[in-house]
């Protein structure tokens, strides 16, 4: 897509409209939903445990950004661990599509000196137009601990934002 070169005097025209117009979509951001959840989420060692759902409409071959602010613990010096973002149009399993993996945490002391504050996000484009539901999942990698999300300790607070046109 061309910019337009628009000499002193000239009018915009439709045509140059729709080429401004269209190059500010690709670059805008818009705040579909953002939830806040204040329950735990652990894994159950290597098995991946998901939750923190949510029902959002995408639309086909857009994209889209998923912002995750979440409190982490490890059960056990060592640990490692992932934060990952799944969608669905059923409910989200650790089957579900994987967005892709969020972080990963590598706690060196477990309990309070093991506990971390993580921002992360990830961006994916929709296989087609739907409501599709969009979860955290959680696993330990390594280490015989599990992995505790702390969303009673500090809210877990998930954001779900259309990028570009």
């Amino acid at each position: 897509m061309t910019v337009p070169v628009l000499a002193v005097g000239d009018l915009f025209t439709a045509a140059v409209e729709n080429v401004m117009a269209a190059i500010l979509n690709q670059q805008l951001v818009y705040r579909l939903q953002t939830t806040s959840f204040a329950t735990d989420l652990s894994s159950s060692g290597a098995t991946e445990v998901v939750g923190y759902s949510q029902s959002v409409p995408l639309t086909n071959g857009k994209r889209y950004r998923v912002t995750v602010r979440a409190f982490c613990s490890a059960a056990t010096a060592g640990n490692t661990a992932e934060l990952r973002v799944r969608y669905d149009t059923a409910a989200v399993t650790n089957t579900s599509t994987l967005a892709e993996i969020g972080i990963r945490l590598v706690h060196s002391a477990a309990g309070g000196p093991g506990q971390f504050s993580e921002h992360f996000w990830v961006e994916f484009v929709a296989p087609s137009t739907a409501t599709y539901n969009i979860a955290l999942g959680v696993a330990t990698n390594s280490g015989t601990g599990n992995e505790t999300v702390f969303g009673t300790a500090k809210a877990t607070l998930i954001t779900i934002e259309g990028v570009g046109a």
